[in-house]
């Protein structure tokens, strides 16, 4: 590249094309007619400047609904203090977390003179932690306090006026901005909740992979907090200050609104954004996008997508990889830290200031910051280190030979420890469409303090990475390890496990997963004082029925795993695995106890290791279902490579049942406690199955599973019949036919919520005695009769069906 196509003006001029007529097409699309649009202070004075470039007034349908919002997160806290004091408290708490109340009181009032003597005097109250800012505002007698209400009271009613003057009440609007958290939407929607706020802007800082995505609010170029390497877009995320700089010029920020107590200051304020969006001196980048736009205005929008995409693989090598030259270049000068505060802070700091550490901890563009520390010197040392924003956490000095082994991108820049909590180990072998659903689980996780460790078992190693390149889970948490040659799933877990350090361990099969607060539950728990006496601990399980059409992965069915299990005993364990690996969390030092897996063993590794677990510790259950068990159970497209171990190799895990057995016993052949325990689980399994047999040849022909299914059937069309609605609408008869599958007799059970009257043969009584579970369950109003339980739940897992005789 030469100098010059290196300009911001030179690459961003397409970007920002592209993005005045994203503005457009979503407004268009949001305009009902009535909707009012809003463009913020200060980026929004100037994102409207360059819109009119291309759009000139008279040209759109709701030119005479839009409107420059003169606001900032600021003054519209102010605004909503009567109607939503909790979101008021929340923000400003949030903003100042750190600092002390008297900042914060600072901020609210710092444009009103006759408070000033008052906040700097020496009331000791306003020295306690900003994030007691709003007992003190509701609690405190302090005569400020009351003062700043009657301020605030004032605010909220300006507020009231300068929305009312332009949009509908219940109606919309949409705001039109920069980024990056939608701040004054969310603060707006608190405060006015029937009015359907709407937020347009440039890009919203967000996590990946994560099910956040709001229609209420829309990145236009961009949505994400990482920087992803298959979406060149998400560079922006690196370095938002660049596009701040080009949009909010020198005006100051709005602090004050417009017909409020210190309107003066307000006119102020607002003249000097008018002033700094005519200035092209001082901002010579601004004026040159403005002057491409003007000149570009007849391109078609194929066109403009075509520059765009052109332009944006440069633009993200620079703000990934940039070299010192051009950080000058696309820094953008200092900011101002807004919300009230007067100090302003440099986008990269001089190399002269403080260590090398501090300086990357504290700029704001961490990627321009190391092209400055190393730059200079090795340009390919200082990419090695951007590309791994490792050294925030590290000696910077030796920051080159810091980069982790599973260098894959851009990570997120916040604080690690050292040893993480817990070391997840994933699996894999050929299972993309599964392993990507596992790293979704686990970058879901509200407990962040964690490794994971992927394992790609003699699969494809490229095609494991690109999903893992592609997921949304931190990069610098990841280890990536493949064999060449599949080891088997003992030998992988004890591999993968050998390359992590952590307090604990669990196994996230690839094709399981959990719900988001699996980790932190089980975490807490071993970590409590009721957990102290476990090394281990489960969560119940669902069992989930699925099947694969067409590259997706379709659910059948679900219900409780093994919900029988209130907790966890040597002699059960050896009749049989009381739960899967995904629901069992415990601590490091048990499995270097236990000695690992036992690698010799092609299937059912993780009952043995369940089993010796035992010997030594005890494993707490939780009774929340956290967990996710899923088979690929249901005739389907299904290759073999996504078939399930305990269903594609059942036959194998019935053979080796009892060689676990025995080599449990031979293994501990000097422990009475481990053969004593076989030997009872053994009997407990045999006198199980006896039963279940001698109660089924009890069972009159008229009790046999399809009788109960077509009972079902009969009482649920004759339910169905009854609605005075069906008879009115025959049409909408939602019936059974005397064919039909039990999966269609449960849904319709779920959806009409009908209880299934009882056979005559169905012992009630001997089912309640049998599962005590259920009979709590009834008690409680969980669960209506028996028999419901047993069609719904005990059928399907296995329970026996109890008839009178």
């Amino acid at each position: 590249m030469t100098i010059d196509s290196d300009a911001p003006s030179a690459l961003l001029g397409p970007i920002f094309h592209r993005w005045m007529w994203g503005i457009k097409q979503y407004c268009d699309y949001l305009d009902d007619g009535d909707a009012a649009f809003f463009f913020c202070a200060r980026g929004g004075v100037q994102i409207l400047d360059l819109f009119r470039q291309l759009f000139p007034q008279g040209t759109l349908s709701w030119e005479g609904r839009c409107h420059v919002m003169w606001a900032s997160r600021l003054s519209i806290c102010k605004g909503i203090f009567l109607r939503a004091p909790g979101a008021a408290f929340g923000f400003l708490e949030g903003e100042f977390r750190g600092r002390k109340i008297r900042d914060v009181v600072h901020a609210l009032l710092k444009n009103h003179p006759t408070f000033q003597s008052e906040i700097s005097s020496g009331r000791s109250e306003l020295d306690a932690e900003a994030e007691q800012f709003g007992q003190w505002f509701t609690a405190s007698r302090d005569p400020l306090a009351a003062r700043l209400s009657e301020y605030l009271a004032e605010c909220s009613l300006a507020l009231d006026v300068l929305l009312d003057s332009k949009r509908r009440a219940q109606g919309r609007s949409v705001l039109v901005d920069t980024g990056w958290h939608g701040t004054i939407r969310g603060l707006l929607q608190n405060g006015f909740p029937a009015h359907d706020w709407r937020g347009l802007y440039f890009g919203r800082l967000i996590d990946n992979g994560l099910a956040i995505h709001s229609a209420a609010e829309v990145g236009l170029i961009f949505e994400s907090r990482l920087f992803d390497q298959q979406n060149p877009a998400t560079a922006f995320s690196q370095h938002i200050h660049l596009i701040e700089s080009l949009m909010e010029g020198s005006g100051q920020s709005i602090e004050e609104l417009p017909g409020g107590p210190l309107a003066d200051i307000a006119r102020v304020q607002i003249a000097s954004n008018q002033a700094s969006s005519n200035e092209t001196a001082s901002n010579p980048d601004f004026a040159k996008i403005k002057r491409y736009l003007q000149s570009n205005a007849a391109l078609g929008l194929a066109e403009v997508v075509a520059r765009y995409q052109s332009a944006l693989a440069k633009v993200a090598d620079i703000l990934v990889t940039p070299t010192p030259g051009q950080v000058v270049a696309w820094s953008g000068g200092e900011r101002c830290a807004d919300v009230g505060r007067s100090e302003r802070v440099p986008v990269v700091m001089p190399v002269s200031s403080g260590s090398r550490q501090e300086r990357v901890q504290r700029s704001l563009w961490k990627q321009g910051q190391l092209a400055l520390e190393y730059g200079s010197s090795s340009y390919c040392r200082a990419q090695q280190i951007q590309m791994a924003c490792e050294s925030v956490n590290s000696d910077l000095a030796d920051a080159a030979d810091a980069v982790p082994r599973h260098n894959m991108g851009i990570k997120e820049a916040a604080s690690m420890s050292e040893d993480p909590a817990v070391a997840i180990v994933t699996r894999t072998k050929d299972r993309p469409l599964l392993l990507a659903r596992a790293a979704g689980s686990v970058a879901a996780q509200s407990f962040k303090d964690f490794e994971w460790v992927v394992i790609n078992d003699g699969g494809d190693p490229e095609t494991a990475a690109a999903v893992i390149e592609q997921s949304a889970v931190d990069r610098r948490r990841i280890t990536f390890l493949s064999n060449t040659e599949s080891v088997g799933m003992e030998a992988a877990s004890n591999l993968a496990i050998s390359h992590s350090k952590s307090e604990f361990i669990v196994i996230h099969d690839d094709d399981d997963s959990w719900d988001p607060g699996f980790l932190e539950c089980t975490v807490d728990f071993l970590r409590s004082e009721k957990g102290r006496i476990y090394s281990g601990v489960i969560t119940r399980t669902k069992y989930i029925s699925e099947k694969i059409i067409n590259d997706e992965v379709v659910e059948v069915d679900s219900f409780p795993y093994n919900d029988w299990v209130r907790n966890i005993q040597l002699a059960e364990m050896a009749c049989s695995n009381m739960f899967p690996p995904i629901a069992f969390l415990y601590k490091r030092s048990l499995w270097e106890k236990v000695g690992g897996y036992r690698e010799k063993l092609p299937v059912l590794g993780d009952w043995y290791f369940n089993l010796e677990f035992l010997l030594h510790a005890d494993i707490g259950v939780i009774d929340k279902s956290l967990a996710n068990y899923h088979h690929r159970d249901v005739d389907s497209s299904t290759t073999a490579a996504y078939s399930n171990s305990v269903i594609g190799s059942k036959a194998l895990h019935e053979e080796y049942a009892s060689v676990v057995r025995n080599e449990f016993v031979r293994s501990h052949a000097d422990s009475q406690a481990a053969v004593v325990s076989v030997l009872l689980g053994y009997g407990l399994e045999r006198q199980t199955a006896s039963s279940v047999v001698a109660r089924e040849r009890r069972l009159q022909p008229a009790t046999k599973p399809d009788f109960d299914r077509l009972w079902c059937v009969t009482h649920l069309n004759l339910h169905l019949l009854r609605k005075w609605w069906l008879r009115l609408w025959p049409f909408s008869y939602p019936h059974l036919k005397v064919q039909a599958g039990w999966y269609e007799v449960e849904a319709l059970i779920k959806r009409v919520g009908f209880a299934v009257p009882s056979p005559d043969d169905f012992d009630t009584y001997a089912y309640l005695k049998l599962y005590p579970d259920v009979e709590e369950a009834i008690q409680t109003g969980k669960l209506t009769t028996a028999y419901m339980h047993y069609i719904m739940h005990g059928r399907p897992e296995g329970r026996v069906r109890t008839a009178k005789s």
